[in-house]
């Protein structure tokens, strides 16, 4: 693997890390099962399609 592919571009670092901290947030409000992709997609405030 070149080095350019083994860096991760800024954009989806922070995209990532927004669904994560999204998603680690409802964890403490709901439980597991009960969470949907549109809310955590909306606690990012990010679109649902850049969920996928």
């Amino acid at each position: 693997m070149s080095r350019e592919k083994a860096r991760m571009d800024p954009r989806v670092r922070r995209t990532r890390e927004m669904l994560w901290n999204a998603l680690i947030a409802l964890l403490y409000e709901k439980d597991y099962n009960k969470i949907r992709v549109n809310e955590i997609a909306e606690r990012a405030t990010l679109n649902r399609t850049t969920f996928y």
